[in-house]
Order: C-alpha cells, then sequence, then structure tokens
C-alpha cells in the first residue's frame, strides 16, 4: 500500500515519461491527420482514419482490460510503447522511401491503435494504486494541465516540423520519446491491485470480461451514465475529425491556422487544468465535470458562430472550449476512479472506452458524405446542443449525479473501501 509521504518519486517518474512519449504522439498525429487533409482533402478519408484509430478499442478494447487486470501493468505499459514505436519505425521507411499512401497510414493507425488499446486502461487503473485519495482532484487537474500544454506547444511546433522536415522527419521523434518512457518503466515497481480473477484461458477471459459488463449493466447510474456519453459522442467525434477541414474550407487557412486554433484550445486547457490544480474543483467531481461541459460546448459554438473573416473570434471560443473540457474530463475521471473498484479498474475503462467510440464507425459513416455534400460547419451547432443537453440531464437524473457516493443507487461494489488509495487520471480527449 502506497504511503501519503512516498507516492510522488515513483508517480512523477512514470508521468514525465509518460508525457514524453505523449509528446512523440501527438506530433504524429498532427502530422499524419495535415498530411491526409492536404493530400486528399475529403471528409470521408479522415472518417475513414478516425474509424481505423477506433476499430481496435472497439473490438480488442474489453479483451485487453481483462488482461489488464490480470498481467503486469508495468509490462503491459512497456510493450504497448514499444509495439507502437514499432509501427511509427515501418511507416517512417515507408515515407523515407516515398511509398507511403493513405492506406498505408491507415493500416499503421490501425496498428498503434492497438497499442494504445492496452496503454490507455492501464494507465488509468495503475494511476489510481500510485497516488493517495486525497490527491485526487489535484491529479486531475495536472493530467488536464499537461494535455493543454500538449495541445498549446504541439501543434505550433509540428506545423514548424512538417515545413522544415517533412512527415518523414517528424515520425521518428515518437520513437525516441517512446524509447524515454520506456526507460523510465524499467527501473519502476508499479503496485498491483488485490487480483479478484481466477482461472486462465479463453474461458476465464470470457468470464472476466462477462464480469465487467455486468458490472457496468447491472450499476442504474452508470448504466446511464455510460448512454448520455454515447449520446454525447455521436456529435462529438466527427466535429474533432473534421477540424481540419474547417480550418481549410470555412476559414481558408492552412496547417499554421490549424495549429493556431488547437493551440488555443491547448490554452484553455492549462488555464483549466491548472486552476482545477490549486482549487480542486467541487466536492462531488461530477459537478465539475458538469459545469465544464456546457462551458465547453458554449465555446465551440462560438467557433460555429465566427464569420470566416473573424479567425480571432474562433480562437476565442476554442480558449473557453479548452478551459471548459479540463474541468470536463478531470471531472469525469475522478468520478469514476471513485466510483469503481480498483480491481475492476482495468475492465470498466477498457469497456467504457469501447462503448464510447463504439458509434465512432457508425457516425463518420453517416457524417462523413453528409459533410463532403454540405460542408462540416453544421457540426459545430450540433455538438454544442448535445453538450448541452448531456449537462442538464446529468444534473437532473439523481442516480447519475450521486454516482460518487458509496450509497448510489445500484453500485455493484463499494468502492473505496478496497484500498485507500484512488486518484484521478486526465481522459483522451476523445471523451
Amino acid at each position: 500500500m502506497t504511503n501519503s509521504r512516498d507516492w510522488k518519486a515513483p508517480f512523477f517518474s512514470m508521468w514525465i515519461g509518460q508525457a514524453f512519449s505523449m509528446v512523440g504522439s501527438h506530433l504524429v498525429r498532427f502530422a499524419l491527420i495535415w498530411w491526409l487533409t492536404e493530400t486528399t482533402g475529403s471528409a470521408t478519408v479522415l472518417a475513414t482514419a478516425t474509424i481505423m484509430t477506433s476499430l481496435p478499442a472497439i473490438f480488442l478494447g474489453p479483451f485487453a482490460g481483462v488482461l489488464v487486470d490480470r498481467l503486469s501493468r508495468k509490462w503491459v505499459l512497456i510493450v504497448s510503447d514499444g509495439s507502437i514505436a514499432v509501427f511509427t519505425i515501418v511507416l517512417a521507411a515507408l515515407f523515407w522511401l516515398d511509398k507511403a499512401q493513405p492506406w498505408h497510414v491507415f493500416g499503421i493507425m490501425f496498428l498503434r491503435a492497438i497499442g494504445d488499446s492496452f496503454h490507455r486502461p492501464t494507465m488509468m487503473s495503475t494511476t489510481t494504486l500510485m497516488v493517495p485519495k486525497e490527491q485526487l482532484s489535484r491529479v486531475a487537474g495536472m493530467n488536464a494541465t499537461l494535455w493543454g500544454t500538449l495541445d498549446f506547444v504541439v501543434p505550433p511546433i509540428g506545423a514548424v516540423l512538417l515545413t522544415v522536415l517533412g512527415v518523414r522527419g517528424v515520425l521518428p521523434i515518437d520513437v525516441i520519446t517512446a524509447a524515454m518512457a520506456i526507460s523510465v518503466l524499467l527501473f519502476l515497481r508499479i503496485p498491483q491491485p488485490e487480483a479478484k480473477v481466477q482461472g486462465k484461458g479463453a474461458h476465464a477471459v470470457l468470464h472476466d470480461l462477462g464480469e465487467g459488463l455486468r458490472y457496468i449493466w447491472d450499476w442504474k447510474g452508470m448504466r446511464y451514465f455510460m448512454l448520455t456519453t454515447l449520446f454525447w459522442g455521436v456529435f462529438m467525434t466527427p466535429m474533432r475529425s473534421f477540424q481540419s477541414l474547417l480550418v481549410v474550407d470555412h476559414f481558408k487557412g492552412g496547417a499554421l491556422e490549424l495549429g493556431w486554433l488547437t493551440s488555443a484550445f491547448g490554452i484553455g486547457m492549462l488555464g483549466g487544468g491548472a486552476l482545477l490544480s490549486v482549487w480542486g474543483g467541487f466536492k462531488r467531481s461530477l459537478a465539475t465535470s458538469i459545469t465544464g461541459t456546457a462551458v465547453s460546448s458554449l465555446g465551440r459554438l462560438v467557433v460555429g458562430l465566427s464569420p470566416a473573416t473573424a479567425f480571432w473570434l474562433a480562437m476565442g471560443g476554442q480558449f473557453v472550449a479548452g478551459l471548459g473540457f479540463a474541468a470536463h474530463t478531470s471531472g469525469m475521471r475522478a468520478a469514476e476512479q471513485v466510483a469503481v473498484a480498483p480491481e475492476m479498474q482495468g475492465r470498466f475503462f477498457a469497456v467504457s472506452h469501447a462503448i464510447f467510440t463504439g458509434l465512432t464507425p457508425i457516425s463518420l459513416s453517416l457524417f462523413g458524405p453528409l459533410a463532403d455534400v454540405v460542408g462540416v460547419r453544421i457540426f459545430w451547432f450540433l455538438m454544442p446542443a448535445a453538450g448541452l443537453l448531456l449537462a442538464v440531464i446529468r444534473r437532473l437524473v439523481p442516480s447519475i449525479y450521486h454516482i460518487e457516493d458509496p450509497g448510489a443507487d445500484g453500485r455493484p461494489i463499494p468502492a473505496g473501501a478496497a484500498l485507500v488509495l484512488q486518484p484521478a487520471e486526465a481522459a483522451d480527449e476523445e471523451e
């Protein structure tokens, strides 16, 4: 069990290593999305790229969560980081040989997403075991600050690197940062939860997966929580996927303008995360998340309302959206990690991510061709409307709003009694 005085060195060593790895991953994502935008100019192509990164989470993610709860989390992180780096090397070689095609990019995005399907739930559940519960809100704020910093710093740096080095020069950076993260993990001891999974083989894995699914479905508040997340995701996914096209088609900009727009969101995330690191948010973490959802939705609406000649106004809207999104993600993750039993968190976070991304192929298959016909700006009106409705529902439905309470309606396991240590981990930007 982690002592409240000795958690900082191991946790922040891991955190800093993973932060460097995230820099490389963000640079690669920015470079590949811009390359696809510049090469094809098609919303359908961008939708396809997003679908390819979502499929592993949908079909493999729940099984990955079962394995995360069974295997050494340290080695799951190492293998995940290493495999993603290897796939990046393959893609870099294709660009250096001038052989890269969009379908190559789709394939490597798919393979990298397999690694992320293991990495994401491992990081979220591992943080729960390494950080004292009383530090939950501040760690959540720090994670939001990290994401904001990446969104602020990476796009302009990525734009400059693309101009100077091209995609072939950006991809190797991800390999270097992954190596840095792995080298740190090799020297750390990462705790494991009290194992409650039994048996071996495919039957045992399926049993554990079923247990994770029942854990969510039988819990009334969590079931409704997931359904509302799905509803918002239908509109959030195309909006995020088509941002580069909004810059090109509506604002008549290029890679630099895309970098500025993304950076404005990052600055907002940075400010929101810093505020949460100091303040800690409302006593009820979900209240922090709900407030952030509403603020972020209003910021996105400002972007949608901005005329083509008022790019500065869109940047202001992005800043507000980032400020609110920091509270949305931090509060949501904190609420989940307080509510869910530690020994179930690998499965829970993998299943919840699979549920959230499950509508991605359907949403983008529908809205991708539609965006090619009517334009992408419409999503900056649909998403805010959905976000505001989400905030209202989560506040007014008691079983959702009280999900963190020990006596929450339908809560299967009294999480918080099993371990003293329960922190928060910031989300991807995709919830």
